[in-house]
Order: structure tokens, then C-alpha cells, then sequence
């Protein structure tokens, strides 16, 4: 609730210009892109690179209201390789943005202020920041502040367990009401067992001591456990 209230307080702060936000899908994106940034600049920001792969690429950007017409005029012209799509409402509460670096900066300074520290965690962690697997507390620190001000490197991340040794990744699970990672897993062809938990600390508690039994008896599956 902290970390989102010094997002939102940054991003209400500067002029509430109006942005779109729409998806890119193709191939040899990251061209399309760099022609797009240069046409455009100021006017366009990458969130999230959501799926890299040998069939199509897809980038999310957040397009400024003044360029949006101008941008999907340009876009028309690379033929049919290119598709955009608006999936959401234009909105001025950005977030992955180097724009709210005043927040990560705030953040941070909550964090030193009120001793936060992070203990390296006893199952990894998967941060959409591209690093990865996360398996000391610095780096859940890091992925923290990397959340407001830098884009989401889904398809790097994701990269990390879909290249991983057989049997090296047991499964995979999201906690929390996002129910944002089954997309993810899907769209980046991550073929490890998934399941998502939402719901009280009560029940969190019992599902995290069955992630703790998989390494004791790896002969059942997750969902096994789970129930």
C-alpha cells in the first residue's frame, strides 16, 4: 500500500497528461520501435516486453494522447506485420515509467527510514524485472524499487525457468490478486506445472508449508498438495 501510494502521489504530480495503453505484435519489433521512438520522442514509453519468440513479438507502451492518431497512421504504413491493439483506457496513472523516478526515490528513502530489510527467501522468487530467479534479499529489494520505474522484461524473465535444467523447477506460483503469470507463462511457452493461490494470510500459511513438503516427497505433483 506504501509503495503504490508513492507511485500514485508521483504520478498525480506533474501535468496528468493522458496516455494510451496499447500493445504491439510482430516481428522485428524492436526496429519498428526504435523508428517509433525517433519519430516520436517523449511521446511513447515501453512498459513491459511481454513475449519475445520466433513467431511474433509484443511489446505494451503507454502512447501520449497528442501522438496516438499521428503513431497508428505510421504504424499502418510497415503493411500488415504490425498490430496494435488499445487494451485498456487511456489513463495518466503510469507505473514501469522512468517518469515517477521521484518515487523509487521516495520509496527507497521509506525503506532506509522505517529499517525494512529483506532475508534471502527460502523458495526463489520470480521478479518481472528480468532478472529472473531471485534467491537473496537485496535483490527483492532491488526488484521492489525496479517496479516503478523500469519496464517489465516479461519475456527475459520469463526466460529464466523455460531454460532451466529438466526437473530443476519443481513448479511455479502466484501469490497475490493479480492473476497476471498464467497469461504470462502462456504466452512465453513455459512449460512448467503452475497453480495461483488468492485468499487470506491464514490459508497462505498452509499452502506455503506444502511447497516445503514438495522437497521431501518430489514424487507428488503440486496440485496433489495443494488439496
Amino acid at each position: 500500500n506504501t509503495t503504490l501510494g508513492y507511485i500514485y502521489e508521483a504520478a498525480h504530480s506533474g501535468t496528468r497528461d493522458i496516455w494510451h495503453i496499447v500493445s504491439l505484435r510482430g516481428k522485428n519489433l524492436r526496429h519498428i520501435l526504435t523508428l517509433l521512438q525517433m519519430n516520436f520522442p517523449d511521446k511513447i514509453d515501453v512498459f513491459r516486453w511481454h513475449a519475445l519468440n520466433t513467431k511474433c513479438d509484443e511489446a505494451h507502451l503507454y502512447v501520449h494522447t497528442k501522438a496516438f492518431s499521428e503513431l497508428r497512421e505510421s504504424i499502418q504504413h510497415y503493411g500488415n506485420d504490425i498490430e496494435l491493439n488499445e487494451f485498456k483506457k487511456p489513463t495518466f496513472e503510469i507505473i514501469h515509467s522512468p517518469k515517477l523516478f521521484q518515487a523509487r526515490i521516495d520509496i527507497n528513502h521509506y525503506l532506509q527510514r522505517e529499517h525494512i530489510k529483506f532475508l534471502d527467501p527460502q523458495i526463489p522468487i520470480l521478479a518481472n524485472n528480468g532478472s529472473g530467479l531471485i534467491c537473496k534479499g537485496e535483490d527483492i529489494r532491488q526488484s521492489i524499487l525496479d517496479m516503478v520505474d523500469i519496464p517489465m522484461y516479461t519475456a527475459q524473465t520469463m526466460s529464466s525457468p523455460k531454460n532451466s535444467k529438466p526437473g530443476a523447477i519443481d513448479a511455479i506460483i502466484e501469490v497475490g490478486y493479480g492473476q497476471k503469470t498464467r497469461a504470462l507463462i502462456k504466452d512465453n511457452q513455459v512449460n512448467i506445472s503452475f497453480t495461483e493461490y488468492f485468499g487470506d494470510r491464514y490459508r497462505l500459511a498452509a499452502i506455503t508449508r506444502d511447497l516445503h513438503k514438495l522437497r521431501l516427497e518430489p514424487s507428488r505433483s503440486l496440485e496433489a498438495q495443494l488439496i
